[in-house]
């Protein structure tokens, strides 16, 4: 344990080498693991076994609301952790549904971790500690939530879990990295089933009915992963989640 100047507001931090014991085997296993790795709060709920990323737009309608709280309680109902990455909208969405419910959480900060971003959500952040969660990083005290550092930080959140769900999104969403990298990862990805038209879920039907093949040509967070795609196939890279579906979907998330 290594405790950090409290200057710069920060309690007891644990910063993890790949060699460390503590360090969560499904991120050692990735092809780019963090080589170090800051965490406050539970260090052993990295390494538990039912962990799920809920994740999604920063703006999310009526629907990616009712989507992301109904998901995450189902999921955090049925003893599953929940992974997200402390941002507007859905990521905020599902860590307080996990309190709510009693189920610990883990934020994925794109910053290091005396940088909470967004600032909005320091209190949520204190929280997820206080309540036995956790909020991990690989960026170093003093570096801010860069763009480029916060498509890192999605791998890191797929990464973790053993399937991720999007809740809600639209096609150029910074949310799509999360999907590629669960697809390389091999990752299941459950989207619940959209009911209108709405650009706000456009991300959705992509991901449940176009051919994985074709994302790089839809997707611009794809660019560069053409063996990826061509890999998956013709199938759709999502399974559906129903609204009338929760126990479904919560099992075929155990049997992921």
């Amino acid at each position: 344990m290594h405790s950090v100047d409290s200057s710069r507001n920060a309690t007891d931090v644990h910063e993890l080498t790949l060699a460390d014991e503590r360090y969560p085997d499904r991120l050692r296993s990735l092809s780019d693991p963090p080589p170090l790795l800051y965490v406050r709060g539970d260090v052993e709920l990295l390494a538990h076994e039912q962990l799920v990323a809920v994740v999604g737009t920063r703006e999310p309608t009526v629907f990616g609301t009712s989507a992301a709280e109904n998901l995450t309680g189902a999921l955090a109902d049925g003893g599953w952790g929940i992974v997200s990455g402390l941002a507007k909208g859905i990521d905020t969405i599902a860590h307080r549904t996990a309190l709510e419910h009693g189920a610990p959480t883990i934020a994925v900060m794109g910053g290091g971790l005396d940088s909470v971003y967004p600032a909005e959500n320091k209190d949520l952040a204190a929280r997820i500690v206080d309540r036995g969660g956790a909020l991990i990083s690989e960026q170093p005290f003093g570096e801010q939530a860069r763009p480029q550092h916060l498509i890192a930080r999605d791998r890191l959140q797929s990464g973790l879990s053993v399937a991720v769900v999007v809740a809600q999104s639209g096609v150029k969403s910074g949310t799509m990295h999360t999907a590629r990298f669960a697809a390389a990862q091999g990752r299941p990805l459950f989207c619940p089933v959209p009911h209108n038209e709405n650009a706000a879920s456009e991300g959705l039907r992509v991901l449940l009915e176009r051919p994985a093949r074709e994302l790089c040509l839809i997707l611009p967070a794809w660019s560069g992963a053409k063996a990826l795609c061509s890999r998956l196939g013709d199938r759709p890279l999502a399974r559906p989640v129903s609204r009338d579906g929760l126990e479904e979907f919560v099992h075929a998330v155990e049997q992921a």
